[in-house]
């Protein structure tokens, strides 16, 4: 029977609804109940009608497509579960050995740098504190930051207080009042003479005025040289004392790089042994930067002149700059109670990056390893006088690592690694090279890839250990 017939199962007195795709003599049913046969074709449609939703005009397409889409579907979430099943096959011995409950470190073969930072300031060579010499206020300033002043260049002028200004006055009367006396002393002796010559005075009455006209000659010399001291201290002496003003002048040729007073100020003497004095400015040769460091007498042993040095500026974070160490202190110096010795690296090249007071990062670079075996420095332990590693021991089942959970996450974990730690751990001698902040060279006693425990497991914690 050829055409586009189905075969229609159902019982005879009500129509089947079930289509099969083939004909009735390829048909794959029972031959139970007896079929009929519909002509599709020549079924009538209602007007206004679409077919049904996902029907062709022979009612199979959108039935194929499900199955088809449906299998499709089934093969790949089947295939997705074998994936799957696969990797946590092989992913479940890392995840037993990634859960043990120590503190674990690796011994690793890796590129080793002895280092030590720390953080210095940029400073000149040759820095000088200009003061004055006298106390009293401050009447004139001549220059401000950044000037450029050589040696003997008049940078301020102070007037001298009431007591400085007497002081200045006595000094200019004792000057005056010496030479007074002279002439009074050689006056004297002229006269004396003649009498002596004359015959009507004795020879010891002519030496007496010979021995007061040499006193008063001394007297008016150590007039003369107080005089000269305070002249060459800037300070011009003259009667009127209200006209007496001290000269601060500049000491050495270089840039002003810090004013420390305001016109008008009241400034206290350089001189005094009472206190400092007050610092009106501060002269440097910018020509000739350094990096002045305080290092910590921990790391001094690590530190001698000649070793390279990378600096680095806040103002320029990405650029490093080389520089060498020029000096190590030979004696330590206490600064806010911690003993350091203070260090000075002379930079490769000057440039307009630096600036005096500027904070630099150095890194004073030491010996370096390549391709060094090495373990966490904090691996290292001391047991009867020796340095010891803790090496996890190879091969622990999983009822050791469930036990050693146990331990360690209930109420005795401060104490339970102390007790049962040789279940876990051989202690092994390790001879340590060159250290860094981080590891240590392994010389003899280690392998790659040996496992260590980060701290002493003989040791019995205390809950402050722990939140540490």
């Amino acid at each position: 029977m050829a055409g586009p017939y189905r075969k229609v199962p159902g019982p005879r007195n009500r129509p089947g609804v079930t289509f099969r795709h083939a004909h009735p003599a390829l048909a794959n049913l029972p031959a139970g109940p007896p079929y009929r046969f519909i002509d599709l074709r020549r079924m009538p449609r209602s007007k206004g009608h679409a077919p049904v939703q996902g029907l062709d005009s022979f009612g199979v397409r959108a039935m194929k497509k499900k199955w088809i889409l449906a299998s499709a579907l089934g093969i790949v979430l089947v295939g997705a579960g074998v994936v799957l099943a696969s990797r946590n096959g092989k992913e479940k011995p890392t995840a037993a050995a990634d859960s043990l409950p120590f503190r674990l470190g690796t011994v690793t073969a890796e590129d080793l740098q002895v280092s030590v930072r720390e953080v210095g300031v940029v400073d000149p060579v040759t820095k000088v504190e200009v003061k004055s010499v006298v106390s009293g206020r401050v009447v004139r300033l001549n220059v401000r930051d950044g000037a450029v002043v050589k040696a003997g260049d008049v940078l301020a002028e102070v007037e001298p207080d009431v007591t400085q200004a007497q002081s200045l006055s006595e000094v200019s009367a004792g000057l005056t009042q010496a030479e007074l006396g002279l002439k009074d002393a050689e006056r004297q002796l002229r006269a004396q003479q003649a009498l002596w010559d004359a015959g009507l005075v004795g020879h010891e009455t002519l030496k007496d005025y010979v021995a007061r006209k040499d006193v008063a000659a001394e007297s008016l010399r150590a007039a003369r040289a107080r005089y000269r001291i305070v002249e060459d201290h800037g300070i011009p002496i003259s009667s009127a004392g209200a006209s007496q003003v001290a000269r601060v002048t500049s000491p050495m040729a270089g840039v002003v790089i810090k004013k420390g007073v305001e016109l008008g100020e009241t400034v206290t003497s350089g001189v005094s042994s009472f206190n400092a004095g007050t610092v009106l400015f501060t002269v440097a040769d910018l020509k000739s930067l350094i990096v002045k460091v305080n290092l910590n007498e921990v790391d001094i042993a690590k530190v001698s002149v000649g070793q390279p040095v990378r600096i680095t500026l806040d103002a320029y974070p990405q650029k490093i700059f080389g520089g060498k160490v020029r000096f190590v202190a030979p004696a330590a110096t206490l600064v806010e109670k911690i003993k350091v010795f203070e260090i000075e690296v002379a930079l490769d090249e000057l440039g307009d990056a630096f600036r005096t007071g500027m904070s630099a990062n150095v890194e004073i670079l030491g010996d370096k390893r390549a391709k060094a075996l090495s373990l966490p420095l904090e691996a290292l332990q001391k047991r009867d006088g020796a340095t010891v590693a803790y090496v996890l021991k190879k091969d622990l089942d999983a009822k050791a690592i469930a036990k050693a959970k146990e331990g360690l996450g209930g109420r005795g974990k401060f104490v339970w690694l102390s007790e049962n730690w040789k279940d876990y751990f051989n202690p092994v001698p390790v001879k340590a090279g060159i250290a860094t902040l981080e590891r240590v060279e392994v010389l003899a006693g280690l392998a790659t890839g040996d496992k260590v425990c980060l701290e002493d497991p003989t040791r019995k914690k205390v809950e402050k250990d722990e939140d540490n």
